[in-house]
């Protein structure tokens, strides 16, 4: 199975298209261009770790519903912060896409290896995580890709990446090249 990687997809949010600049003339059209690239990108056998902000004040559980379940692959949601309410508890979206099954695993943090190298993937960027000094990564989102550079640090949202869910190759190829 191979894995992708994204983050700041903002589903549903009106707002974050002039806030970030986003080349979509509403929150519908922003909708079918993100399930458009995703699915160019993932297979319907992919695996794709969503590093926070999924869907952000959308209001019907219907199209909530449809566009996930347009969008190809396994989904793991790591929280952002507007996936949660206060104290870190899923917001009604995200407990509606948890509690039917629109993503496959949810949690606040999680780390996996890519290359053979422990990654760490959050939602927010770290300065130093888990075995930072030893050659681990942080994949993470939030800052829509105007975060200060960091070696072994890589912003995998939506805006840092021409809109598309970054490959576990592209990754591996940054990392590589990073200096």
């Amino acid at each position: 199975m191979s894995r992708f990687f994204t983050a700041d997809l903002h589903l549903g949010h009106t707002n974050i298209i002039s806030h970030c600049k986003r080349p979509y003339k509403d929150r519908d059209h922003m909708a079918e261009e993100l399930i458009r690239l995703w699915n160019e990108v993932v297979p319907k056998n992919g695996e794709v770790f969503i590093l926070g902000d999924f869907f952000s004040f959308a209001d019907d559980m219907v199209q909530v519903t449809d566009i996930t379940t347009r969008m190809h692959g396994k989904k793991i949601l790591i929280f952002g912060n507007h996936d949660c309410q206060k104290l870190g508890k899923p917001n009604k979206i995200t407990k509606f896409i948890i509690d039917n099954g629109l993503v496959d695993e949810a949690s606040h943090y999680k780390e996996i290896n890519i290359a053979g190298h422990l990654t760490v993937l959050s939602h927010y960027p770290f300065e130093r995580w888990n075995k930072a000094g030893y050659g681990s990564w942080n994949l993470h989102g939030h800052v829509h890709g105007h975060g200060r550079p960091q070696k072994g640090r890589l912003d995998v949202g939506v805006d840092a990446h021409n809109y598309k869910p970054w490959t576990e190759d592209e990754i591996i190829e940054f990392f590589q090249n990073q200096k």
